[in-house]
């Protein structure tokens, strides 16, 4: 029988006013622990790391591992759909949104937040084009080099693929080649319909893609992106506002043991084999 039960009932006569007050203390700060073990998670529509079916449910790289993590971390996990840029500038400054998935680690961004101690996906991300093009880029080696020719390269709106490219998009030369999308599968359509002749993507998400859309397998990776370490791969990203350290600790925690017994790689492996 719980508190209220037990008032509710008539047996308010047995309880006294410091033994009630103390109980229902109790029971609001049950409430109140309850409340900070549970985690709203941002997502966003990007097959195949982060989407809904039909019937509502989450899927993917992305959600798979935050929902291992914070299991295991002893949180449950509130996934709320928003678009990426309300995640950073909305929810993560303002606390309404605790953690964001896939983030990548820029010097902006840690003014209102933390990141994971390590990427639960380390980065794969290249430059991709069409087989047949492969000529026009062969002397094109790294994205510094893209400023020596008039190509128009898509990015997805948002993305800092690695320290190279956030540092070229302060070059203004740089800059103008760019043609922005907001998903991996709108870059895909824009490069097999010659609207762009390169684009820049992750080998998981352009090869997911490229099966959703049954696309032609004349795309091709035409080169790596170079990584430096402590920007390579996805981090989870952790409100300043709403997420404590010792939570923050938790999570951390929780991801080294994953990593360590090679939970990670399995959820990993499982995505390159599927496409």
């Amino acid at each position: 029988m719980t508190v209220f039960a037990a008032i509710m009932d008539g047996q308010n006569d047995m309880i006294t006013t410091k033994t009630f007050y103390c109980l229902l203390f109790a029971l609001l700060l049950h409430t109140s622990v309850l409340a900070q073990d549970r985690l709203t998670v941002g997502w966003v529509d990007a097959p195949p790391y982060q989407w809904q079916d039909e019937n509502g449910k989450l899927h993917g790289l992305d959600i798979e591992m935050a929902r291992l993590i914070l299991h295991k971390a002893g949180f449950e996990a509130e996934f709320r759909k928003m678009p990426w840029n309300r995640i950073l500038k909305a929810g993560l400054r303002n606390g309404d949104i605790d953690i964001a998935l896939g983030a990548t680690k820029t010097a902006e961004r840690e003014s209102f937040s933390r990141y994971s101690h390590i990427p639960y996906v380390t980065n794969d991300n290249g430059l991709f084009i069409l087989d047949r093009n492969h000529g026009k880029f062969s002397a094109i080696k790294s994205l510094h080099d893209t400023l020596n020719y008039d190509i128009t390269i898509g990015v997805k709106r948002g993305s800092i693929y690695s320290k190279e490219y956030e540092a070229l998009l302060n070059d203004p030369e740089f800059s103008k080649k760019l043609s922005f999308a907001p998903r991996d599968e709108i870059l895909l359509k824009m490069l097999i319909s010659g609207r762009v002749e390169a684009i820049i993507s992750g080998r998981i998400a352009t090869r997911g893609t490229i099966k959703h859309l049954q696309g032609p397998n004349e795309i091709i990776l035409h080169s790596h992106l170079r990584i430096r370490f402590g920007n390579s791969g996805s981090y989870l990203m952790y409100s300043k506002k709403s997420v404590s350290v010792a939570q923050s600790e938790r999570l951390n925690n929780a991801m080294s043991v994953l990593q360590k017994d090679g939970s990670f790689d399995t959820i990993i492996n499982k995505y390159l084999l599927a496409h």
